[in-house]
This record gives C-alpha cells, sequence and structure tokens, in this order.
C-alpha cells in the first residue's frame, strides 16, 4: 500500500487541501481564476502494518510451497542458479492507444531500516515502517485509469508462475484486512517477484505452472487487497521468501547491493503526465465515484475555459510555464508556476479564464513547459458546426446493463459516451466512440443509481459540449452477499474439503471448479451446508475454485477464486497389462494371482463407489520388501498412491471420482518393479460408516476413508474385531472435541503403560505420549491447543502389540 508520503497523502489518503482561489486581471476585461494544488510530504508517516502483513504472506507462502511441489512431482525443476543473471524490466506499461506523456509515480520504496525510522535506498524516506516492496501508483485521475484498464502490469523478467490469485474486491480506499489479487513468478536465479493488489478478473489466463517471458502481460492496476487507491505493490525476494532484497542500487541499499533493474529509474524523476482542458475545475478523490475530470477540448466564445497541467516529482525551486495560444499562433495568456519552497511527489496547478467574447474560432493551443519538457494540447474555439446530440432517453434496463439512445447530428462522424455513479467519475463506455445513435452499458450494479450522457464527433477534430446527464436506476437484483473465507482442508493425493463462510439468507451453495478456463458445477450440487468433501482429484495437480450463493431474490457474485494443491506422490510407471481382460470388483473379495512388480491391472469403476485394493505374497502373507501401490489413469496419469509401511501387505482405499478404468500398479519403493510376483486382492468397498467402528460424524464418508488409508493394516475390516483388546480401549469423550479429548478407562486389572499417538489427515505425527495407566478406573486428558480443525486418528497402542482407533473431530 502507498502511503507515508505525498504520493501516498495525495492519491490514496485523500489529505486534500481547500484551493486557493486568487482573482486578477489578465486581458482588461477578463477575469481569471487561479487554483493550485499541493499537500505537504512531511509528517504523514503513519503506523499502519504492512500491505502484505505477516498472516497474509504466510498463507501466500504456503500455497507457493504447495504448488511448487505439486510442479516438480509433475517434472517442473526448480530454478536456483545464484549465477544466472537476472534483471528487471519496467514492470508496467500503458495500453495500447495511450496518448498520455506519463502516467505512474513511486510513492514508497522498501524500508531498509529494520527498526522504527524510515530509510529508503538513496538514504531518504520515501517509505513506511517496514515496507518490502516498490509502490507504484497510477496518476492523475488513478479511478478512471484503473477503470479504462490504462495501466497494464507486465512481468519484469522471464519465469514460471508459482502464485495466482483473483476473484478479490479491487476498489479499497481505506485500510482493511482483505486478500489482494496477485501474481508470483520464479526467475532462473531463484529470486521471485510479487505483482499485488491488481484488479479483480484481469489477470492472465495462464496458470500456475506455466512460463512468461520478460514484458508479457500479467493484469491490470487495481486497489485489490489492503489498498488506499491503485497501485502495484512491485516486490523481490527469494526462493520461500527468506531473503527480502531491494532492486534499487543506492548507497543505503543493504537488502540487494547492487541495481536489480536493467535500466535504473532515477530517484527524482519530474516529468510532466499529463496537460488538459477542463470545461470545469477537477476534482481528485481516494474513493471511487468522487473524481471528476470534467475534459473537454471544445469551447464557445466567452466559455470559461480551465488549463491544467499534472506533474511527479515536482521539484523546490522550480518553474512550470503555461501558454495559450490563438489560431493564428500569436500568445492569447500565459502563467507561471513558481515559487515552490519543497518537493512534491505528485502536484497540479490550473487556472481557469473566460476567453473573449471575440474569441477567433478555430484550433488553438495550451502548452506546458517544465523541466526542459514541453507538452501541447490542442482544442477548438468557435460556434460548432457539431452540434450536441438531443432526444435522449434510457431503454433495456436489467440488474447489470441499460441501452442509450439519441438523436443523429448532422454531419456527426460518431459519438462519445460516458456514464458514471450518481455524481461519480465519467468513464467511457467500452466501445466508444460509437457510429450508431446507441449504446450498451454493462457490468453495472444491481438496483444502483447511474447518469449517462453523450457529445458529437465531427470531421477537423472537432466536438461538440456533452449533453445534459440522464439518470437511470437498474433493477433490483439479488441481496445476496458472495460467500468469503474460503479454504481447502483435510487435502489428500485425490480427496479434500471445501470450506467456506455461510451467507445471510442463503438457500444453498453452488462450487465451482476452473477446468479447461472455464468454471464448472461441482455435480451434487447446489449444496445446503458451507462445506463439502471431494474426491477422484488427481495427485500433485493444482485446483482453482470459487462459491456462488443461492438466495430467494437470486445469486451473489462469485467468491474470490481459492487455489489448493493436492498431495504430491511418486508417478511409477507401470510396464504391461496383466492379466488382459478388464477386472471388475465385486462386494466380497476377488484375487487375482501371479501379478509381477511394475504390471498393471486393468480396472472398471464406478463414480461414487468406493474400492478397496490390497497387495500380499503369493503364498497369501505379507509381501517381503516395501511395496506401493498406485491408481492411475488409463493415460497413466496418478490418481492415488500409497506408501505402506515396510513389511506389510499395501492397501489402498479409493472413491471413484469418473465412470471408467484405472490402472492398479504394485511397486517396489522409489517406484522400482520388483521381479517376484504377489497377489492383487480388489472389491468394492462398503459406503457405510459402520466399516469404521459404527461411529456416525457429521463429515463426509470419504474423509474417513482417506484416513484409514494412511494408517495402514490396523484397520483391515476382517482383522479389526481381533485388533481390539479391551486393556487398552478407553472411552473417547468430547467427540467432536474443543480444548481438549479425554481418554477414560474401567476395571484395568493392573497397571501398565502405553503410548498414545495422534496423526493428522494427511498422516502427519502431531502427538506422541507415553504413560503409565494405574489400575481400576483410570483416564488421560490430551489438550488440544494448536490443534487446526478438522478429522485425527487416536492411536492408542498397550502391552503385546494390541492397539486401539479412533476417528477424532476437533472444532476450535
Amino acid at each position: 500500500m502507498m502511503k507515508g508520503n505525498l504520493f501516498a497523502t495525495v492519491l490514496f489518503l485523500s489529505l486534500v487541501l481547500p484551493l486557493n482561489y486568487v482573482y486578477a486581471q489578465a486581458d482588461q476585461a477578463e477575469a481569471e481564476l487561479q487554483g493550485f494544488w499541493s499537500p505537504s510530504i512531511e509528517g504523514n508517516h503513519d503506523d499502519h502494518a504492512e500491505c502484505l502483513p505477516i498472516a497474509h504472506k504466510t498463507a501466500v507462502l504456503a500455497q507457493v510451497a504447495a504448488n511448487v511441489k505439486a510442479l516438480e512431482a509433475a517434472g517442473w525443476k526448480q530454478e536456483n542458479n545464484a549465477d544466472a543473471f537476472v534483471s528487471f524490466n519496467w514492470p508496467l506499461r500503458p495500453r495500447n492507444g495511450f496518448t498520455d506523456p506519463s502516467y505512474y509515480s513511486i510513492g514508497n520504496y522498501v524500508d531498509e531500516n529494520g527498526g522504527s525510522g524510515l530509510l529508503d535506498y538513496y538514504c531518504g524516506a520515501r517509505t513506511y515502517n517496514g515496507h518490502r516492496g516498490t509502490d507504484i501508483g497510477i496518476w492523475p485521475f488513478s479511478w478512471s485509469k484503473m477503470a479504462n484498464n490504462d495501466v497494464e502490469v507486465v512481468a519484469a523478467a522471464s519465469g514460471t508462475i508459482v502464485f495466482r490469485q483473483d476473484g478479490n474486491f479491487d476498489q479499497n480506499c481505506s485500510w482493511n484486512n482483505q486478500t489482494g489479487n496477485g501474481i508470483i513468478i520464479q526467475h532462473a536465479d531463484g529470486t521471485r517477484t510479487w505483482y499485488w493488489h491488481m484488479k479483480r478478473n484481469s489477470l492472465t489466463t495462464k496458470m500456475v505452472g506455466a512460463f512468461v517471458s520478460a514484458g508479457e502481460y500479467l493484469g491490470v492496476v487495481g486497489s485489490s487487497g489492503i489498498s488506499t487507491g491503485p497501485h502495484l505493490h512491485f516486490e523481490v525476494d527469494q526462493i520461500e521468501g527468506q531473503s527480502l532484497i531491494d532492486p534499487w542500487g543506492g548507497s543505503c541499499n543493504f537488502l540487494g547491493g547492487q541495481s536489480w533493474w536493467s535500466a535504473q529509474k532515477p530517484y527524482y524523476d519530474p516529468k510532466i503526465l499529463k496537460i488538459m482542458t477542463h470545461s470545469a475545475a477537477p476534482a481528485m478523490s481516494q474513493c471511487p465515484g468522487g473524481e471528476s475530470v470534467n475534459a473537454s477540448n471544445t469551447f464557445q466564445p466567452g466559455q470559461l475555459a480551465i488549463f491544467a497541467g499534472y506533474f511527479r516529482d515536482y521539484l523546490a525551486q522550480t518553474n512550470a510555464t503555461y501558454v495559450v495560444k490563438r489560431p493564428n499562433g500569436t500568445t492569447w495568456n500565459t502563467w507561471t508556476v513558481s515559487n515552490v519552497t519543497n518537493y512534491l511527489n505528485l502536484a497540479y496547478w490550473w487556472w481557469g479564464a473566460y476567453l473573449p467574447a471575440d474569441a477567433p474560432t478555430g484550433t488553438w493551443s495550451f502548452q506546458v513547459t517544465y523541466q526542459g519538457q514541453t507538452q501541447i494540447h490542442n482544442f477548438t474555439v468557435g460556434s460548432a458546426s457539431c452540434n450536441t446530440p438531443a432526444g435522449l432517453s434510457t431503454t433495456n434496463i436489467t440488474q447489470t446493463s441499460a441501452r442509450a439512445n439519441w438523436s443523429a447530428v448532422s454531419g456527426a462522424l460518431n459519438y462519445t459516451v460516458q456514464y458514471r455513479l450518481a455524481n461519480g467519475t465519467w468513464i467511457n463506455v467500452a466501445g466508444s466512440p460509437f457510429t450508431s445513435t446507441t449504446a450498451n452499458i454493462s457490468g453495472l450494479a444491481a438496483n444502483t443509481n447511474y447518469q449517462w450522457r453523450v457529445r458529437s464527433n465531427c470531421s477537423g477534430g472537432s466536438s461538440s459540449a456533452y449533453s445534459g446527464s440522464v439518470a437511470f436506476t437498474t433493477t433490483s437484483g439479488s441481496s445476496c452477499n458472495a460467500p468469503t473465507g474460503l479454504y481447502a482442508g483435510s487435502v489428500t493425493q485425490n480427496t479434500a474439503t471445501l470450506y467456506w463462510n455461510g451467507v445471510s439468507g442463503a438457500l444453498n451453495y453452488n462450487v465451482q471448479f476452473l477446468s479447461n478456463g472455464a468454471w464448472t458445477n461441482l455435480s451434487g450440487g447446489p449444496f445446503t451446508g458451507t462445506s463439502v468433501g471431494i474426491y477422484g482429484l488427481y495427485a500433485n495437480s493444482v485446483y482453482s475454485w470459487r462459491v456462488i450463493a443461492n438466495c430467494s431474490s437470486g445469486q451473489s457474485a462469485p467468491s474470490a477464486t481459492s487455489s489448493f494443491s493436492s498431495e504430491s506422490a511418486p508417478n511409477c510407471t507401470g510396464g504391461y497389462q496383466y492379466p488382459n481382460n478388464v477386472l471388475s470388483p465385486a462386494a466380497n473379495w476377488k484375487y487375482l494371482t501371479l501379478v509381477w512388480g511394475g504390471e498393471y491391472s486393468l480396472v472398471s469403476v464406478v463414480a461414487g463407489q468406493t474400492y478397496t485394493f490390497s497387495y500380499c505374497a503369493s503364498d497369501g502373507g505379507m509381501i517381503t520388501f516395501d511395496g506401493e501401490i498406485s491408481i492411475k489413469t488409463t493415460s497413466d496419469q496418478l490418481i492415488a498412491y500409497n506408501d505402506d509401511v515396510c513389511g506389510t501387505s499395501p492397501k489402498l482405499i479409493w472413491r471413484a471420482g469418473f465412470t471408467g478404468q484405472v490402472r492398479v500398479l504394485l511397486t517396489k519403493y522409489q517406484c522400482a518393479s520388483q521381479p517376484s510376483n504377489s497377489t492383487l486382492a480388489y472389491k468394492i468397498g462398503s459406503s457405510s460408516m459402520e466399516e469404521y467402528q459404527g461411529e456416525i460424524w457429521p463429515v463426509p464418508v470419504f474423509q474417513e476413508e482417506k484416513i484409514t488409508q494412511l494408517v495402514t493394516t490396523e484397520r483391515q475390516e476382517e482383522s479389526r474385531d481381533a485388533e481390539l483388546n479391551s486393556t487398552v480401549e478407553p472411552a473417547v469423550f468430547p467427540n467432536p472435541a474443543h480444548d481438549f479429548v479425554i481418554l477414560k478407562w474401567s476395571d484395568l486389572p493392573a497397571t501398565q503403560p502405553v503410548s498414545i499417538k495422534i496423526f493428522s489427515a494427511l498422516g502427519q505425527l502431531v502427538y506422541d505420549q507415553e504413560t503409565i495407566l494405574g489400575a481400576g478406573d483410570t483416564q488421560f486428558q490430551i489438550s488440544l491447543s494448536g490443534f487446526a480443525n478438522g478429522i485425527y486418528m487416536l492411536d492408542v497402542s498397550g502391552t503385546e502389540g494390541k492397539r486401539f482407533s479412533r476417528f477424532i473431530q476437533v472444532q476450535q
């Protein structure tokens, strides 16, 4: 976020000082109106948190790590060659057709001071405490520039996308805790560049894992996340975000040393950003809807005209000269900006003057000269043959669109149509100028007041004045808010649980996945709860999803897009099919002997059905090597995988996400083939909860299945009863649990040791304790402080190798 200097103060914190109006005499009868706008840079270093706070950054880095893990499993080689020379080009560019002299200003650099003081690379204080990047704002009229997609974000260097996040609200103008839209690119030398706060739904269609070239389009500058105005937060760090880099070379750069830019821009870079003529005084605003551009290039004799120049890095004790010339080249008026005592990151000055009643008609010029630069802007004065359109009406009004209509103007080549929120900033309607006398205005909000206006554009570059504004209100739409708080939990190689916050008034929800560039509803929906279990995922894969709320009044907008990566697994390659027919599981166990390591069996499956596959030695005993079992598509894409405990029979319980055929493969540890033969046991698994100790939990069935997959042979249903022993079988309560869970034993015959372990849904050991149980009634309490919400496996081992297993649900 931009703050702590003039750029932040003026553009993003809206510290707008009153304009100073000075009246003077011009050419005897002409009244001159002078406007000045230049808040101070000093004394505004507030103490807000970083625009990418630790909590947000930690979540992003965790997702980056998961994405990289999945990409590596799929064959991507992560580069970290410190000797590779990577330099950065400028990460912004104007859109095609943009004609302003410039469009940006740097508001904040990296804070080089680890303490409470402020220090940028140039030994100045153009930063704020703890800032990790470079804030590059767009100006003037930043909200209009954002609305018109005037400034694009591009890759500073070639690399691979390792993080992409889109769909979040993009018009923030005050501090909040919202999530931004952004992309992270990893480069050959192990650096990563962050591009943050981009406009919603403007991001490149390329996804995680795609390669982008230097200068390639990434998105549009916006104000999503923790931001108070449209700008780009550009940040550089090393792999895993462990080492921040300041890419600006200067004597106070302690975080990068040299310049990383292919052509570093000056610390002070004074520039005329734009010059304009206006029909009324322009106005800036911190928030969208408050800007008033009031641009006009056509005036009549005697009309008030406003002449404005917009600057960045305006230096103290320097002058800017304004000159207005008649069509014959003679000077009509001139003004000078002088006596500027402080450096101004951004500033503009305008003068208003009434054109003479006998002003010559034709093309006039307005020019501004500053620091060796001269910009010229032409405008027209005269009795216009280009008349203002009349007969305005609005039709076809819906929740999100409307049609503007007007009467044709004789001699008009085309028409420019603008719209705005009531009393907000005028924005050109997409497609302007129009050769017809109608224009469709789209992308509107429901039940909202808007205005539109139109002007004629005629030959010779002349244009009429804009018509009066026409007001209309879009029809009432959904009062349904978009769901928030999306996250994926209990992620395995082929399953996950998706969660979101409930929306007031929602009847149910559609869950959508991004597939081949299009959003597709998850089957089984709409869903009445705020979570859903999904299965049939592919291992080592990245998935993007979102949620839409359905209310009685209609649908909400889609939520922000969320992404997760399925767990990685080695993609062992099968050799030959054996047998040469397709296997069909039944309710009871079937057996296929003489399966050689590295061979695969082709099996028919049905979507939604659960299957159990297991391998054992040819004599029916445990296999003698560390075996892995895999389920793959017929095109050899990995779906599910289980790495068993060495010396046992590998087993996998899997719920199909499609109807078709899969390959079931046995391999040795680390995918090596095994020359000896084994037996494949397979059946249709039970879909009831009774297979899991008869306890009903308010979670999807597959969660129980996937955890069983991680626990190995202790959970085999044929031998379950034999494995339980009353000596180590406690009562477990409360379940679901909050702060703690209690294990209670009754009538123990003697004092004895037990080992208590808890495994996460990913098979990670999260609790390990040994204790001594006393004879008789006894209990043991386990604190759940620090446990995330989800399903866990409790495993209690007693003497003689007996053990007890139970699922517990943690709800903090």
